[in-house]
């Protein structure tokens, strides 16, 4: 799969790329420094440098779903023990390092599993990349929504990924792999019924790309009374999410 969105030309390096990596996917997003706009947009199956721009990035950042994951308060983080955190939940692969991301809003640190095979894979393709965890943008995205009781949800083509917040604090940090409209309902659901409150005093906060979104939309609102609209496409919802 491949899709492209070209808005407009831009001079050697006034432009920054910011990259997803789902365990299908890699979205690409091209930035105006100046403007803040986006100049070119891809989803592809691959990873592959663009041939058809010579630009050299201001800054690249990269946006990973780990395999493994977890959340733990930053008063108890110590950093000789950030590998086996991961055994919490899950566990460290041979191929993979421990990498650690700071939330400030709610005092995280978000630990979290990186291949080193596709990290070096993605250095060699964009010299300079810079790494996080998706959960980092879209912890410290959901605070510029209101409500004390919110469940975003960015739709990555068939990942689908949560952050909710129950009375202001966070509740639920996870992610999913959909199928069908019914997966994605599912799913949904079952972050509202992580909050154990009335819908009507829940904010859902939908974002992002994915051939399922516009069904999901329509269907959701038999079960959720507030859903925030953007107003954006959704490459835009997307830049959005992770930009912060």
């Amino acid at each position: 799969m491949k899709f492209k969105v070209i808005v407009q030309n831009q001079s050697k390096g006034h432009t920054n790329l910011w990259l997803v990596q789902t365990p299908h996917q890699y979205f690409f997003i091209e930035e105006d420094v100046l403007t803040g706009n986006i100049i070119r947009f891809e989803q592809k199956d691959k990873l592959e440098k663009n041939t058809e721009s010579t630009t050299e990035f201001q800054q690249i950042k990269v946006f990973i779903v780990p395999s493994s994951f977890t959340l733990l308060p930053s008063a108890l983080f110590l950093e000789e023990h950030k590998e086996e955190y991961l055994t919490f939940t899950t566990h460290l692969r041979q191929d993979e390092i421990a990498k650690v991301d700071t939330n400030p809003y709610h005092k995280t640190k978000i630990i979290w599993s990186l291949n080193e095979k596709e990290k070096n894979n993605i250095i060699n393709t964009f010299p300079g990349s810079a790494f996080h965890s998706i959960f980092k943008p879209l912890i410290e995205s959901i605070e510029r929504f209101d409500g004390k009781n919110k469940i975003l949800s960015l739709f990555l083509g068939e990942v689908l990924l949560f952050v909710v917040i129950k009375n202001g604090a966070l509740q639920v940090v996870n992610y999913f792999e959909t199928q069908s409209i019914e997966d994605v309902l599912y799913y949904h659901l079952l972050m509202l019924q992580s909050l154990d409150e009335d819908e009507n005093k829940v904010n859902l906060i939908p974002m992002g790309i994915s051939p399922l979104k516009l069904e999901f939309l329509q269907r959701a609102k038999d079960y959720f009374s507030q859903i925030h609209n953007s107003g954006l496409t959704d490459e835009q919802e997307l830049f959005q999410s992770i930009k912060v």
